[in-house]
């Protein structure tokens, strides 16, 4: 016999029950390996790019760039080195695209990892001087060249190189402006270019986001600006959807700041956050991975939830025991490469991203109804 009144069970009850606390769990950072010190003081250990197993790693002092067998990521092993002192990289089939201290771009032939050279080299005393962030659209290399440290009004240059022939690059047009100065990383996205800047808001602890229209490579023309709250000088950034997220280069916890560009003439400053020197930022899904800025001991690594730029949410940190500073983090797939420092060295260390799937709506549903009939309905 059916019970009666109060005894009889929804089973909508339960699926609405069940629908708010189905769903994935949060990631999690777990470290799986940390590298022996690498040769690098102070900020010299920078860019990571992972591609097919392999890791380019940049450093600006020797040995260079290494090159690392990440196929088992818990135990890279070190394949080779080459005396190319930089700090962004980009990689595209079979070559390698870094940035170069002594005023350079170099394109290197890595189709055999064990045995990296340089094909060709591209120097420019002004609009390659020290080349710091790059990005890579098809045979265009966009290149941040910011000049002296600190110096302010130095005619630092946005510059756009033509790689359509790796044994020839050539500089295809180059732009400066005030508002480009001290000019670290650029995210190209369409026929726009955002650049961040260091000094662009015209002091050493105020920098500025620039749009750039580039939809003639040959002719970039600055279209839209967004001065930083004074503190603010930008290091790294990204863009996903209508928003660019901006890190912080130096200068206590700094700030996160997101800007909507839905207008690329007008961005707008939507939401700032204090995450501990957030230096540079890479995705894993809806998440911002994130390494720290110099100057601070805590939360090295974070993970944030980006779902709501409004309201980022922190879901994870690992603090790195004696890190002065941590430069870089590059995600492929289920795991986050970061290059760090302390007072004497560098160092690669590798975290996987763990995220625990919970039961699927269905499956806590029809455990809920089995055992509701098994209670109530006999």
């Amino acid at each position: 016999m059916k019970p009666q009144g109060q005894n009889v069970v929804s089973m909508s009850w339960i699926a609405q029950q069940i629908d708010a606390i189905t769903g994935e769990s949060d990631p999690k950072l777990k470290l799986i390996y940390q590298s022996a010190p690498l040769a690098g003081v102070g900020d010299t250990l920078r860019n990571n790019v992972v591609e097919n197993g392999y890791l380019y790693q940049n450093s600006r002092a020797a040995p260079g760039l290494r090159i690392w067998n990440v196929y088992d990521p818990s135990a890279p092993v070190l394949l080779s080195t080459l005396g190319v002192y930089g700090i962004d990289l980009r990689k595209s089939g079979r070559y390698v695209y870094s940035t170069d201290v002594a005023n350079r771009i170099r394109v290197i032939d890595v189709s055999n990892p064990s045995a990296p050279f340089i094909l060709s080299t591209l120097t420019d005393a002004v609009r390659l001087d020290t080349g710091h962030g790059t990005f890579l659209v098809d045979d265009l290399l966009f290149v941040a060249a910011y000049g002296g440290y600190e110096v302010i009004g130095d005619d630092d240059y946005f510059t756009i190189i033509d790689v359509s022939d790796p044994t020839n690059p050539t500089i295809l047009s180059a732009i400066t402006d005030p508002l480009l100065d001290g000019i670290h990383d650029i995210h190209v996205d369409g026929r726009y270019a955002y650049a961040s800047t260091h000094y662009g808001g015209g002091a050493v602890d105020r920098g500025s986001l620039v749009v750039i229209d580039v939809s003639n490579p040959a002719a970039p023309a600055i279209v839209g600006s967004a001065l930083a709250t004074p503190g603010n000088s930008y290091a790294h950034l990204t863009k996903r959807g209508p928003y660019v997220f901006t890190g912080v280069h130096a200068g206590g916890e700094g700030n996160l700041t997101v800007y909507d560009v839905s207008d690329p003439t007008a961005p707008v400053e939507i939401s700032q956050i204090t995450t501990h020197g957030p230096y540079w930022m890479s995705w894993y899904g809806k998440y911002l991975v994130m390494a720290g800025a110099e100057y601070l001991n805590l939360f090295n690594v974070t993970i944030w939830d980006a779902s709501d730029p409004l309201n980022l949410r922190l879901v994870d940190s690992w603090s790195i025991p004696g890190a002065t500073d941590s430069r870089n983090v590059f995600v492929d797939g289920k795991y986050a490469y970061v290059t760090y420092m302390d007072s004497t060295n560098g160092y690669l260390l590798v975290f996987e991203i763990e995220q625990v799937q919970t039961p699927s709506q269905y499956e806590l549903y029809q455990s809920s109804r089995d055992y509701a009939e098994k209670l109530f309905l006999r």
